[in-house]
């Protein structure tokens, strides 16, 4: 069995678990991490397949952006320039929130689609389009 096919299998397990829903105890919580880390890990193994690597570039691309727009909610200053942030300001340089949530929006279809091609969409929900101003 292939690395990918591997990962994917045990990703549709964690998937038919979750859809059955327990009592998250201690020893749930822990089981839960545990699997979590082994689906990394399985992850990393099949980095070298196209579809995964795909995935795993657009979830870190996904990352990125997710704290860019955390660090603009909690500085008030736009990605790497240090300068305050004015609502005024209506431009289209990197960091303006609107274009941070359509990129982050983008990146989150991205994922979902490369999830979805590997049989796995039920790890990440169906993306939401961001209400924009």
């Amino acid at each position: 069995m292939s690395a990918e096919a591997h990962f994917v299998e045990f990703a549709k397990g964690l998937c038919t678990q979750a859809k059955h829903p327990v009592e998250r105890d201690a020893a749930m919580r822990r089981q839960l991490h545990a699997e979590g880390e082994r689906l990394h890990d399985l992850m990393l193994s099949a980095r070298k397949a196209p579809r995964v690597a795909r995935l795993m570039s657009d979830v870190a691309a996904r990352r990125r952006a997710k704290e860019a727009l955390e660090k603009l909610a909690r500085t008030g200053t736009r990605s790497g320039s240090g300068k305050s942030f004015s609502w005024a300001f209506f431009g289209h340089a990197a960091g303006h929130p609107f274009e941070l949530l359509s990129d982050s929006y983008g990146l989150s279809v991205k994922v979902y689609d490369d999830e979805k091609a590997l049989g796995i969409s039920c790890i990440s929900p169906a993306p939401r389009k961001p209400i924009a101003g």
